[in-house]
This record gives structure tokens, sequence and C-alpha cells, in this order.
């Protein structure tokens, strides 16, 4: 019978998590990781495996808390270019309430990224393209509904849309700059004209 764990599995993930967030991969200790999540050495490697097992499944935390139910809300609640509007105005608000400037973990992880890491590299891959595709989606969706051109090349635009958001992502973390942000939110929104 094994033993029972007297910890809270997901509580634990998600400190973990956090130091990840903070430090990336390769600073994050097993040290602090351990200290952050409250368990032992054995503990550890009992439910999560090794270092690099625990990022991987910290990631996908991340990404399912934050970005997949984040994409399903505004997809759910507006108009595909509010939707796209509020997207962007979110990772603004975010980016400059973030004082210790953490910025996106998926972000950190994909300019953290060693080529050797696949499986991170083809979680965090799917995160993008999963980004990507709420822009396509949205964008198909005003076309149907008449409020963006039928002209607009939804797939160059979708790209375009991530690669000003990502950009978004990484000035933010070096310097969050308010006006610069939302001059590029404003070209983001003039994709869409």
């Amino acid at each position: 019978m094994p033993l029972e764990k007297k910890f809270n599995i997901d509580d634990a993930l998600k400190h973990a998590m956090d130091v990840f967030w903070v430090f990336g991969f390769e600073a994050s200790s097993t040290q602090k990781l351990l200290a952050s999540m409250n368990i032992n050495r054995g503990s550890l490697y009992a439910t999560f495996g090794n270092k690099q097992s625990l990022f991987i499944k910290a990631l996908r935390l991340y990404i399912i808390s934050y970005q997949t139910k984040s994409l399903d809300m505004l997809s759910n609640i507006f108009a595909p270019c509010e939707a796209i509007t509020q997207l962007f105005q979110q990772v603004i608000a975010s980016a400059l309430a973030d004082d210790e400037r953490r910025g996106c973990f998926l972000v950190n992880t994909l300019l953290d990224l060693s080529a050797h890491e696949q499986e991170v590299q083809k979680l965090a891959t799917a995160a993008i393209d999963q980004i990507e595709l709420f822009f396509n989606v949205q964008i198909a969706a005003g076309q149907n509904t008449g409020a963006i051109s039928k002209s607009i090349d939804k797939q160059k635009a979708a790209s375009a849309l991530l690669g000003l958001l990502l950009g978004i992502r990484v000035l933010s973390r070096i310097d969050p700059n308010k006006e610069r942000l939302i001059a590029i939110q404003i070209q983001a929104e003039n994709i869409l004209v």
C-alpha cells in the first residue's frame, strides 16, 4: 500500500510554477523549489519526477491556468475585434502592474529555451500556436460578421498580431513604458481595419 501524500500536490505545483516563473529553469535550484513547495526531496522525485519533469508540469499549469482560460473567456464574452483588443489591454495592464517584472512565464521560457529541450520546446510552441489560432479564429469570425474586411489575410494578420503581443511581453519585462506598449496595441488594432 503506497504512502499517503502529506501535502497538496496542486498547491506544491503552483509554488514550483512561481519559482520557475521568477528564476527560470536554470536558476531554480532544487533547494529553492523544495523550500517553496514545502516538501522534501523524496516527495519531489516520487510525485513530480526530476526537475525537468516538474518544470514541464509547471509550464502546463501556467498555460492552462492563465493562457487557455483567458483566451476561452475572451472568445466567449466579446465580439471578435473586442476580444483581440481586450487581450492586448489585459497583457498591458498585467505588465504595468508587475512590479517585480516577472513577465510572462511562457515568453520567459521561450527566451531561455535551449535547443536540446525538445519536450519543453514542443509545449511552448503549441502554446504560441494556440495564441495565433485565437487571433486567426477571431479574425475569421469578424470577417463573417463584416466587422473585419474580408480583404485582410487572416493568417498573415494573426501572425503579425502574435508578433506584436510577444513584443509587448518582451519589452514590458525590460522597460514597461505605458506609452510604448499602448502604441504597439494601436498598431495591432490597425491591422484589423
